[in-house]
């Protein structure tokens, strides 16, 4: 569980990066999708990380958004 916060920490901070670089330094040209895939990436983390701390509301509802993303992406 560890492992999984530092993934999610890791992510969050890549997110803050590129949001401050795009708006304050240059900026950055990313795809829709990149965003998208990101995103779902990130909100599946979160639910799995909320369901095994025991907070099982808010982690389904993070999953399903993810699977909602997900889906998204495939059309």
């Amino acid at each position: 569980m560890r492992l999984l916060r530092k993934v999610n920490l890791v992510l969050a901070l890549l997110g803050i990066g590129l949001g401050f670089t795009h708006f304050f330094i240059k900026g950055v040209q990313v795809p829709l999708y990149v965003s998208f895939a990101y995103l779902s990436i990130i909100f599946l983390l979160w639910g799995i990380q909320q369901v095994k701390d025991k907070q099982l509301k808010s982690g389904y509802f993070y999953i399903v958004v993810a699977v909602f993303m997900s889906m998204s992406l495939i059309w």
